[in-house]
């Protein structure tokens, strides 16, 4: 019989994390061909979290705690892993959020697919049968997170690589480079990290359906703004190690980031409508990208000739007019919502996960598309 680990990364979890450990041990019934143990991976909790835990543990050898002092998810996760392969000879290893936003009901369906043969088994709220029902704002940042990583990795058939309900056997675990991952980081970046990591060491992988839903108890320790940097950074540290287009791509589009910021703050002085604001500085960004793109980033596929440039020049206008109504319609319903002295806050979170994106699939795809 195979020994199966839960790991539950803590920070302040009192009031939910003695429920969740029964909720997760009663699913040894439904587990015949596993051993099902829990191992809580304490970030040093100040509010008795390691009290509730050490008490269980007191009365259940099915029940384990980890101090890792360290505060951080990814810090509790990969000790936590090292410990339940070290310590307790997990031969297959869950993680799931120890906050009630994981049904704990679900571990025997990710445990079929290991005993199926699959090596990585991870949930998605994002393919049919899965749910978020979390905050809109946050269900936007959990698809527009998807689709950069999609898009930078190359792993089109993963839709969804932040949840942290995940099983894979030791044999995975051991195989990942953990130096390419930002485990220490404070944010949650270590859960698509990881993710792409995994499926490099060449494991059978399968993405589940999952339903995620609000915590009823106590608050979410991810750092948002942390978050969507990281998750950029960890996007682009990936293409660029495949694609050396990609890297140019995104220094002009820096340029044209730094373009737009500078006209959005112009046009702001002068008191022009707000979608004037946003359409105005969105389209000197546009002409910026058109002429570094086709003399630098796609210099390969080079546009030449006047004619054949001013009828590409209004082609890509005409592409980018996507770019150009999504920018102004979120950049204007985001000023009307929050204010104007947000516009420098809002733009680059539109241009991330919203632009970028949709530049790329074009400009690559359309524009300078190889014949």
């Amino acid at each position: 019989m195979k020994k199966a680990v839960v790991v539950l990364p803590t920070y302040n979890e009192k009031e939910n994390i003695g429920k969740i450990i029964g909720q997760i041990l009663a699913q040894q019934e439904k587990l015949p061909d596993f051993e099902l143990e829990v191992l809580v991976s304490d970030s040093h909790s100040p509010d008795g979290t390691g009290e509730v835990v050490k008490k269980l543990e007191s009365k259940n050898p099915k029940v384990h705690y980890l101090d890792v002092v360290q505060r951080g998810i990814g810090v509790g996760l990969i000790k936590g892993h090292e410990y339940a392969i070290k310590k307790l000879k997990a031969d297959v290893l869950v993680q799931m959020d120890a906050d009630g936003q994981h049904n704990p009901g679900d571990i025997p369906r990710f445990l079929t697919e290991i005993k199926r043969g699959y090596d990585f088994v991870f949930g998605s709220r994002l393919v049919p049968g899965g749910k978020n029902k979390i905050e809109w704002h946050r269900q936007i940042l959990t698809f527009g997170s998807s689709l950069v990583c999609r898009i930078f990795t190359g792993l089109t058939d993963v839709h969804d690589f932040t949840p942290s309900f995940r099983a894979f056997t030791r044999e995975v675990f051991l195989k990942i480079d953990k130096k390419k991952i930002p485990w220490r980081a404070k944010s949650f970046i270590i859960q698509p990290a990881f993710l792409y990591e995994a499926i490099q060491t060449g494991a059978k992988y399968k993405e589940i359906p999952i339903v995620f839903i609000p915590r009823k108890r106590g608050y979410s320790k991810n750092q948002v703004l942390a978050y969507v940097l990281d998750i950029l950074r960890f996007a682009i540290k990936v293409r660029m190690e495949k694609s050396t287009t990609f890297l140019r791509f995104c220094i002009v589009g820096i340029i044209g980031y730094l373009i737009n910021a500078s006209f959005l703050y112009l046009f702001g002085k002068l008191f022009f409508p707000e979608w004037l604001i946003w359409a105005g500085s969105t389209e000197m960004a546009i002409v910026s990208n058109f002429f570094l793109n086709n003399l630098w980033t796609f210099k390969e596929r080079k546009i030449s000739g006047f004619f054949s440039l001013l009828r590409k020049f209004f082609q890509f206008n005409l592409t980018s007019s996507g770019a150009l109504l999504i920018q102004t319609t979120l950049g204007t319903l985001g000023t009307k919502i929050f204010g104007p002295e947000y516009r420098q806050i809002l733009l680059p979170l539109i241009i991330i996960f919203c632009v970028l994106p949709y530049n790329y699939f074009m400009y690559s795809r359309v524009i300078w598309r190889r014949g």
